[in-house]
């Protein structure tokens, strides 16, 4: 797998060492919000990495990130915006 994520142009997850899951609020997040978080992670472009979950009705996005300033301001922002937030370093 890591072979074929290098061969496309994607990083390993190495790369990305901070990551902030957040599970949306049952109504789900509202457009605004939607629209921040994009405008957040465009100016940060290759620093990034996003997956999805949505199996057994454990839905959450994680956000992995290469820097940890960016971890820390957008969990900071986002969090208290999500039914729940979970930030880590992954090794």
């Amino acid at each position: 797998m890591n072979r074929l994520r290098r061969a496309k142009g994607r990083p390993g997850t190495g790369a990305y060492p901070y990551q902030v899951d957040l599970i949306p609020p049952l109504e789900d997040f509202d457009d605004m919000v939607e629209e921040e978080i994009v405008r957040f992670l465009e100016h940060r472009a290759g620093t990034f990495d996003v997956y999805g979950q949505i199996a057994n009705g454990d839905a959450f996005i994680r956000y992995r990130f290469a820097h940890l300033a960016d971890a820390e301001a957008f969990h900071a922002r986002f969090a208290p915006l999500a039914e729940k937030a979970i930030f880590k370093r992954v090794e």
